[in-house]
């Protein structure tokens, strides 16, 4: 069975990798179905992480010696690897206790979670994105206001004959950019 994959990260958007398994291993093939990694069940089970959620697309993160990376899974793609790691459809004996013994890995290792667990972490995904977009959002008021007393008191200032003083508030527009990309870089995460 192989699933298809939609690199997110930075310099690797939209390649198409592939996440294939079978009874004794998982392999991942990269651009130009170039074998990127080859791991027994134990080993899969601590690089692979499971996200359910994130809406109607799944992700899945890939633990490599010097990183990870980060894909995209399509709702299909989550569903075969989820029927693949709960219920192994090999019919030789052997095979399927291996396969078994994979699910399990996956399971036990917390990789792959039920229920309850899956429901926290999109509970926890969906307040960490909340934050960050409020951060965003609030950013971008505090910082507007600044600019507007800016223009506001520099357009007071120029229509009194002789000039005038205005105001820079630059304390709102710095505070309300760093809120900004504070919240920028926390929902990218």
């Amino acid at each position: 069975m192989a699933v298809a994959l939609s690199c997110i990260e930075r310099g690797h958007e939209q390649e198409a990798w592939t996440l294939a398994f079978a009874a004794d291993a998982a392999e991942v093939r990269g651009p130009g179905d170039r074998v990127m990694g080859r791991w027994e069940p134990a080993d899969a089970a601590r690089r692979l992480r499971l996200d359910e959620g994130l809406g109607n697309l799944g992700q899945l993160a890939i633990a490599w010696d010097n990183g990870r990376l980060r894909f995209d899974v399509s709702p299909d793609g989550m569903n075969e690897l989820r029927a693949f790691l709960h219920h192994p459809t090999q019919t030789d004996a052997a095979d399927a206790s291996v396969s078994r013994s994979f699910s399990s890995a996956f399971v036990s290792s917390g990789h792959i979670d039920d229920g309850e667990d899956v429901a926290l972490r999109h509970e926890e995904h969906s307040a960490n994105r909340n934050a960050a977009v409020g951060a965003m959002f609030g950013g971008l008021i505090v910082c507007g206001v600044g600019v507007a007393i800016t223009m506001g008191t520099y357009h007071v200032a120029a229509a009194q004959s002789g000039g005038g003083h205005y105001v820079i508030a630059y304390g709102a527009i710095i505070s309300g950019a760093i809120s900004f990309m504070k919240g920028a870089a926390a929902l990218m995460h």
